[in-house]
């Protein structure tokens, strides 16, 4: 019964959970240009945590363990996310005003994917059950999944079927992960996908950063609010290392 109703408990708390917070925060950015800016600048701080907690994620690269086939393969990933996010954007920005919310749902998709690797290898091993430290964790994982919800509906304005599209496209993934966790595949596979996952980051924020448009009264707030969106993610990342 648990190999059966696992992936739908998984899908719902991981996936249900951050589109239902991000058809709020869109419904609440929707109110006022300035709350608009705002909420983008929250979310350009929750991306540049992001990026540093998936280079973590993904061994650092292998920068750590010297030049072999490993450190090779994950640079390799990290370089396919960057490129392919750059591929994206020039495909789609002359057809669609979308390209950058394509790129931040198969970025976040090829994180999911990641997470259920490893959610899938945990529960396999380790079962399913509740403890004050696993209870910790879950609600950090939790908080980062809801955080990646923000990311979308925070920085652009869509209707709900295509905030739901595209919502799916970046969490469904995380079932195939956890299918796969629970063959025992390889821990490198993770760290592929979360260096393709910096890697697609990484062109965002180079981007991104020249997509905010704020006027000299809202940039001091612009930065305080980028540094609210990084502490959040810093401080739900130390509740999942206790």
């Amino acid at each position: 019964m648990l190999s059966a109703v696992s992936p739908l408990v998984v899908f719902f708390f991981l996936g249900i959970i951050p589109i239902t917070f991000g058809l709020l925060i869109r419904i609440f950015v929707n109110q006022s240009p300035n709350r608009r800016i705002y909420s983008q600048s929250f979310t350009f701080g929750i991306v540049i945590a992001f990026f540093l907690d998936f280079v973590i994620n993904s061994s650092q690269l292998g920068i750590n363990s010297g030049f072999n086939i490993s450190s090779l393969l994950l640079v390799s990933s990290f370089i396919f996310g960057f490129l392919s996010s750059y591929f994206i954007n020039e495909f789609t920005r002359l057809k669609s005003s979308f390209s950058y919310v394509f790129i931040i749902s198969f970025t976040i998709a090829y994180h999911s994917l990641a997470e259920g690797l490893i959610i899938g290898y945990d529960l396999n091993q380790l079962g399913l059950y509740i403890s004050v430290e696993r209870s910790i964790q879950l609600f950090s994982f939790l908080s980062h999944k809801i955080a990646e919800g923000f990311i979308i509906p925070g920085f652009f304005l869509l209707s709900i079927s295509q905030l739901l599209s595209f919502a799916t496209i970046a969490s469904f993934p995380i079932i195939v992960g956890y299918f796969l966790g629970t063959y025992n595949f390889p821990g490198i596979i993770s760290s592929i996908f979360f260096a393709i996952s910096s890697g697609g980051l990484m062109f965002l924020i180079v981007n991104w950063n020249a997509y905010i448009k704020t006027t000299p009264n809202q940039k001091n707030y612009h930065f305080l609010f980028m540094l609210l969106g990084f502490l959040l993610i810093y401080i739900t990342g130390l509740l999942h290392s206790l």
